[in-house]
């Protein structure tokens, strides 16, 4: 059971993990789009 609770745990960080590199990576295209833009 605790072994199942942590395994939920770990693919939650790495989920968080995921989402945020994706965020910061479309953030950046972004940055990117609007500077070539201007």
């Amino acid at each position: 059971m605790t072994f199942g609770i942590y395994k939920c745990e770990k693919a939650a960080e790495f989920a968080a993990f995921l989402f945020c590199i994706s965020i910061s990576r479309v953030m950046e295209r972004r940055r990117n789009f609007s500077t070539m833009k201007l």
